[in-house]
């Protein structure tokens, strides 16, 4: 895979559920650890897209880690991984 690829891939990510950055953190951190070759240039795009940094401290706000998705009647919330179904 060339730069120029990798960049095209990790656009299309940060276009996921519609720019979610919780969702576009774990697609992208996924990608850098199966090509560590290419973290630098994922932080750098996830950066300019997102305005925040792709590794993130967990204490830093508990707000800034959550993420609400509607599919099908069910509330899905991301929490640095947790997963809960909430029934409506």
């Amino acid at each position: 895979m060339t730069r120029e690829e990798a960049e095209k891939i990790f656009r299309i990510m940060a276009e996921a559920d519609g720019k979610c950055e919780v969702c576009a953190r774990t697609l992208f951190s996924t990608f850098v650890e199966l090509f560590p070759e290419y973290r630098g240039l994922g932080e750098e795009i996830f950066t300019e897209i997102f305005g925040t940094d792709l590794y993130v401290d967990k204490g830093e706000s508990a707000g800034d880690d959550r993420h609400h998705l509607q599919s099908s009647g069910f509330t899905i919330m991301y929490n640095f991984g947790e997963e809960r179904l909430l029934l409506r």
